[in-house]
């Protein structure tokens, strides 16, 4: 990876990191698995694919944290695959926002008009329309606790027995600082190791020092065909410590990476990212 590339996650880290991470198919797989592992099994990342937000109204499309796939959903049932969209929003902020709710209700409503747009201009005939479903993400990994509940129905003043007019909606939620760690590896998925330890960034020493292990050892193992994710990963993983971690602590930390790697080639390579980074 040239050192040109580096320059946004080194100088934005905190709000670019993650997005960063997700940019890769398999890394939104593994987030899934944390969220709702039942879910991801139906989901092939191979044919994940990054959608094009050129076409979404500008105050939408200036959402930096905001993501949209379209993946493939196969339920093993007589039909065949059919597509979804999975929609991440990456909340940093550390105050919860009460009106998330609507933000993702009116976000998801921006994607089927990007759909519909699509429709109009390829002249597709109106019966055959048939808008994707949506998976909503809220990808929360700010320090305050987050109660505030995520239905249209707690926005609106109204009577019980007026809420059936409310629009319903589930959010597949993830809070990065109160998940059980083991959620977050549901799987065994890479992204997931490097997820506890995002969730350690503030713990004490010893804490983080051991999540940044565990990680490492678990991305030792990845495939040869998975030497790009691997990289990334571990990529992020330095320059987190960096971010994240006293300066007095970086040198014990970067050498516990370093040495956890097993296969030399990659070794050295991971010597060469901390010089980089």
């Amino acid at each position: 990876m040239p050192p040109e590339e580096l320059i946004p996650l080194i100088r934005e880290f905190p709000d670019r990191s993650i997005r960063w991470l997700l940019e890769t198919p398999q890394n939104v797989r593994g987030l899934l698995l944390a969220v709702e592992a039942d879910l991801a099994e139906h989901i092939h990342d191979t044919h994940l694919q990054r959608v094009n937000r050129t076409f979404i109204l500008d105050s939408f499309r200036k959402r930096e944290a905001d993501m949209i796939f379209l993946a493939s959903f196969s339920d093993d049932s007589a039909q065949p695959p059919r597509e979804v969209i999975i929609y991440i929003l990456i909340e940093h902020q550390s105050t919860v926002d009460p009106t998330m709710p609507f933000r993702v209700l009116y976000y998801v409503t921006q994607i089927w008009e990007m759909q519909r747009q699509e429709w109009e201009n390829q002249k597709i005939p109106l019966h055959q329309w048939r808008f994707r479903p949506i998976l909503p993400v809220v990808f929360y990994t700010g320090s305050q606790p987050w109660e505030t509940p995520l239905e249209m129905k707690s926005l609106v003043d109204l009577p019980a027995s007026l809420e059936r007019f409310v629009p319903q909606q589930e959010i597949l939620f993830l809070n990065m600082k109160a998940t059980v760690p083991e959620r977050l590896v549901v799987g065994n998925h890479p992204f997931g190791w490097v997820l506890r330890v995002i969730q350690k960034e503030e713990a004490m020493a010893e804490e983080f020092k051991e999540a940044l292990r565990l990680a490492v050892e678990h991305l030792s193992q990845m495939p040869q065909e998975e030497r790009a994710n691997w990289e990334k990963l571990m990529r992020f993983l330095l320059a987190l410590i960096y971010h994240r971690r006293e300066q007095a602590e970086r040198a014990g930390f970067l050498n516990l990476v370093e040495t956890t790697v097993s296969d030399k080639s990659r070794r050295e390579e991971v010597g060469q990212m901390g010089k980089t980074i």
